[in-house]
C-alpha cells in the first residue's frame, strides 16, 4: 500500500510540474524573444532618426553612420520617400530571424533584420532554470510523498495487526495508539468497541454453557440414581439408562463444540455396524407412527469422523424426516472418490422452492420446529471437515459428505 500511495503522490507531483513548468518555460521564451524584438525596434528607430536628416536635405544616405548603429549579423534596408532602396550590412553574416519595420518622420521606411546575440543563450538558460526548478520540485515532492506515505501507512499497518489479533481471539488486545489521522483513529475505536462487545457476549455464552451444563447434569445424575435403584432391573431400565448416558454425552459434546469448535476426537468409524446400532434407537420411534426405517450400507465403508458428532447429525436428519416427511425413512451410504456420502431421505412432499435456499439458516423453519437442528448439523459436519447439503428437494434427501478412511 505504501508503494501505491507513494506512486500516486509522485504522479500528482510530476503532473503538476508538467502542467505548470512547460507553460512557464514557453512564457519565458516568448518574453525573451519579445524583449529582443523591442530592442531591435529601438535600433531601427535610431537608424530612422539618422537617415531622416538625409531625406530632408535630399543628400545621400550616411551609410557609415548607419553601419555603426548595427550589431553583428544585422541588416538595414532603407527605403527613401522616392522609393530608392539602400541596404546596409554590419558584416557578411546572414541576418537572423527577427525583423522590424518602422516609418520615419519624413515618410521613409527602415526595415531592420537580425537577432539579439544573447537571446538564444538566455532562452537556453531560462529552460535550464525551469528544468532545475521542476527537478527540485519533483525531489521535494518525493520527500514529502515518502513522509506522508509512511505517516499514513504506519497506523494502517498497526490497525491491520490489531484486527488480526482480534480475529485470532485476542479480544483483550490493546488498540494501536492514536495516529492523528481522524478517519483511521475512528476505525480503531470502532474495532476496539466491537472487540469489547464480542468479549462480553462470549463471556455471557461461556457462563450460560457452564450453568446449563451444571443444571442439566444434576437432574440427569438424580435420574440415573433413581433408575439404578429400581429393582429388579429389566430391559426398559437398561434402555432408559442408555438414553441417560447418551444425553449426558451429547451435553458434553455440545459444550466441547461451543468451546473448541469440535464435538469430539476423530476416529475411523465402520459405518455399517455404527448405523445399525443407531437404527436400534430410531426404529421404535418411527414404528410407533407406522413408518419404517431402511438402512443401505455396503460393507467395509469407513469414515474419519467423531462418532458423537455423526450420531447427532444423523439424529437431526432422521428427526427432520420424521417430523416434516412421510413414508419410510431411508439411510444409505455410498463411496464418492475420497469421500463417503451418507444420505437420509423420506417419501414426503419435500422442501418448497422458497425454503430450499435458506433451509440451513438458523431460525428458518416451516413453523413446526425451532429452526436450529439443520444449522447445528451443518456446523457439526463442517467442524469434521465435511459438508451437509440438500441433495434432492422432492422428496427431500440430505447428504452428509465425510472424509473416507483407507
Amino acid at each position: 500500500m505504501q508503494r501505491r500511495l507513494l506512486r500516486a503522490l509522485l504522479a500528482v507531483a510530476v503532473a503538476g510540474v508538467v502542467v505548470l513548468g512547460v507553460p512557464l518555460a514557453a512564457t519565458v521564451s516568448r518574453f525573451l524573444h519579445d524583449e529582443a524584438a523591442r530592442r531591435l525596434e529601438a535600433q531601427a528607430a535610431l537608424v530612422g532618426f539618422t537617415v531622416d536628416d538625409a531625406f530632408e536635405e535630399g543628400s545621400p544616405i550616411p551609410v557609415a553612420s548607419v553601419r555603426r548603429l548595427l550589431s553583428s549579423g544585422q541588416r538595414a534596408t532603407i527605403i527613401a520617400p522616392d522609393h530608392t532602396r539602400t541596404v546596409v550590412d554590419r558584416d557578411t553574416a546572414p541576418p537572423g530571424d527577427l525583423s522590424v519595420r518602422i516609418t520615419t518622420a519624413d515618410r521613409g521606411v527602415v526595415i531592420l533584420d537580425g537577432t539579439d546575440e544573447n537571446v538564444d543563450g538566455r532562452v537556453h538558460r531560462a529552460w535550464l532554470l525551469v528544468a532545475g526548478l521542476a527537478l527540485g520540485g519533483v525531489l521535494a515532492a518525493f520527500v514529502v510523498a515518502v513522509v506522508e506515505a509512511r505517516r499514513l501507512t504506519r497506523p494502517l499497518r498497526a490497525l491491520a495487526g490489531y484486527s488480526t489479533r482480534i480475529g485470532a481471539g485476542a479480544l483483550a488486545a490493546l488498540p494501536p495508539r492514536r495516529s492523528g489521522v481522524a478517519e483511521i483513529d475512528e476505525v480503531g475505536e470502532a474495532l476496539h468497541a466491537a472487540a469489547a462487545r464480542i468479549a462480553a457476549l462470549l463471556e455471557r455464552e461461556r457462563q450460560f454453557s457452564a450453568n446449563a451444563t451444571h443444571q442439566l447434569r444434576t437432574p440427569l445424575t438424580a435420574l440415573r440414581l433413581r433408575l439404578e435403584a429400581m429393582s429388579p432391573a429389566g430391559p426398559e431400565v437398561d434402555a432408559a439408562l442408555a438414553q441417560v448416558d447418551r444425553l449426558d454425552a451429547t451435553i458434553a459434546e455440545l459444550v466441547a463444540f461451543a468451546r473448541e469448535g469440535r464435538a469430539g476426537g476423530t476416529e475411523t468409524v465402520e459405518l455399517a455396524p455404527f448405523l445399525e446400532g443407531e437404527a436400534a434407537r430410531w426404529r421404535p420411534v418411527l414404528a410407533a407412527e407406522g413408518r419404517a426405517l431402511v438402512i443401505h450400507v455396503p460393507p467395509r465403508l469407513r469414515a474419519d469422523v467423531s462418532p458423537g458428532a455423526l450420531a447427532q447429525v444423523l439424529d437431526v436428519l432422521v428427526e427432520n424426516a420424521r417430523v416434516h416427511g412421510a413414508g419410510a425413512v431411508t439411510v444409505s451410504v455410498r463411496a464418492l472418490g475420497d469421500h463417503v456420502v451418507v444420505s437420509v431421505g423420506d417419501e414426503g412432499a419435500g422442501v418448497s422452492d422458497d425454503l430450499a435456499a435458506r433451509i440451513f439458516e438458523r431460525s428458518v423453519t416451516t413453523g413446526e420446529g425451532t429452526g436450529v437442528g439443520l444449522a447445528l448439523a451443518r456446523a457439526l459436519v463442517e467442524a469434521e471437515g465435511g459438508r451437509l447439503e440438500l441433495e434432492e428437494r422432492r422428496p427431500a434427501r440430505f447428504a452428509v459428505f465425510l472424509r473416507g478412511a483407507a
